[in-house]
């Protein structure tokens, strides 16, 4: 079961009727995309609203008996490989990886540490082989996708050691 995009903006009741859907599905585990480019607008500083957008599903979903597999994507405009970035930001620019992966393991980490016990899983990233690219843009996809990974699992582990990691999700053979 999903629950997709919880934004910086979600409302906490439409967070608690998603969860509730999951529970009365007997479901006891979700996944949870998180924006990063809206979690950590500024480097190193968490947006206070959305984190407790976050906090409220995951204590929403520990309450119900689900444990959330949070997938952390969209690169904040200080970190994207982007053309252009960080001085020219847009839509585009969070769909590419961040220049340095260690700047995704350090979200990767903070959340594993955060919500360490109430997880089922973190994802890295999602359909980094799309071939249409909504998700990650850029060239050299299977060195970078790596780099991301690497950096992700030593952080998490690090954080919480019983803690999945998962690889991003596939579209195809692309």
């Amino acid at each position: 079961v999903s629950i997709t995009n919880i934004g910086t903006k979600t409302d906490l009741g439409d967070i608690d009727k998603e969860l509730n859907a999951v529970a009365a599905l007997g479901a006891n585990t979700l996944r949870a995309d998180i924006s990063w480019a809206g979690l950590e607008p500024a480097q190193g500083t968490l947006d206070a609203g959305y984190l407790a957008r976050i906090d409220h599903m995951v204590a929403g979903a520990h309450k119900r008996h689900i444990k959330p597999v949070l997938i952390v994507l969209r690169s904040p405009c200080w970190a994207s490989a982007a053309p252009g970035a960080p001085g020219t930001c847009n839509a585009d620019t969070v769909a590419y990886p961040p220049t340095d992966p260690a700047t995704y393991g350090s979200i990767a980490g903070r959340l594993a540490k955060r919500y360490k016990g109430r997880l089922a899983g973190f994802e890295v990233w999602n359909e980094p082989d799309h071939a249409n690219e909504d998700y990650f843009k850029g060239p050299d996809k299977p060195a970078r996708y790596t780099a991301i990974v690497k950096a992700a699992y030593r952080a998490i582990k690090k954080a919480d050691r019983s803690l999945p990691v998962v690889a991003g999700s596939l579209v195809g053979s692309n």
